[in-house]
């Protein structure tokens, strides 16, 4: 399953292209996503000091089964952007933390995905490390508030064959380090600067 990862990173303050990022669901026609999943004995992906594998462009994060490491992966996705303090249409509550930090990705299950599977994103799937390389911890957040839910890609069951596209919001007090995507299991997890 080959899909091409991109990463455009926004500065502060900077608004968003909402029409572009309505999760509609899109037959995967044409899309290399409705292909042959790659083999499971592919070796494995460097990872940097922290065990995450960094993330540049043009690469796909695909999402194997949590639960069955060497089962053929059917669900990939695509970070698009990373936006510091976007424009929220659905709230004025500020960040409970300070910033919001905006990730629009698209999402594309092939032919074989069971939607059945529980394979979800949500906030909690996602983490920021800080300019130093720690994590940033939070208790709080108003990330979910920030963008209406036909925007957002959160908590969102996938059928097969169809891509997602739209926004997850971090609620979070830095406005720069590193996005983290937890990937569960034996798979490691994925990251990228911003």
């Amino acid at each position: 399953m080959a899909l091409a990862l991109g990463v455009a990173v926004s500065g502060c303050g900077g608004g968003s292209d909402r029409d572009a990022a309505v999760p509609t669901p899109t037959p995967l026609a044409g899309s290399t996503a409705g292909q042959e999943p790659p083999a499971t004995d592919t070796p494995a992906e460097p990872v940097n000091e922290r065990g995450n594998v960094v993330r540049q462009l043009g690469e796909a994060v695909v999402v194997h089964p949590a639960d069955d490491p060497a089962a053929q992966p059917d669900l990939a996705f695509t970070v698009l952007e990373i936006t510091v303090d976007p424009e929220c249409d659905r709230t004025d509550d500020p960040p409970v933390n300070g910033h919001f930090v905006a990730i629009r990705m698209e999402v594309a299950a092939s032919p074989d995905h069971d939607p059945r599977v529980l394979t979800s994103f949500t906030e909690e799937d996602f983490s920021i490390l800080g300019p130093d390389g720690a994590v940033v911890e939070v208790e709080d957040s108003n990330g979910d508030l920030c963008m209406e839910p036909e925007v957002t890609v959160s908590n969102m069951r996938f059928p097969p064959g169809i891509e997602y596209s739209g926004w997850i919001v971090l609620d979070v007090p830095v406005t720069a380090g590193a996005l983290v995507y937890a990937a569960g299991g034996p798979q490691p997890d994925s990251e990228w600067q911003f």
